[in-house]
């Protein structure tokens, strides 16, 4: 996929149910994005960051404390 920007990134699927599992940057090897759904023990990852809160529904609590971006950060080193 490509972003708005022209970055491009990958997204890995389960070959047995098609639910993303993990993506990321294409060309990265140390930023990675972790679907929540596809953890057999969520709690044992806390969120570092907060993206695309612009579309976040009324009900949603981001905890306090986390950096928070309306949409995706342009750079790595603005997380």
């Amino acid at each position: 996929m490509t972003h708005a920007d022209g970055r491009e990134a990958v997204r890995n699927s389960c070959v047995v149910c098609g639910g993303l599992v993990f993506g990321g940057p294409l060309g990265e090897t140390d930023s990675h994005t972790i679907y929540a759904g596809s953890l057999d023990d969520p709690d044992a990852f806390q969120p570092s960051i907060a993206i695309y809160t612009r579309d976040a529904p009324p009900w949603v609590t981001i905890p306090p404390g986390l950096k928070q971006f309306e949409t995706m950060p342009a750079a790595k080193e603005d997380v």
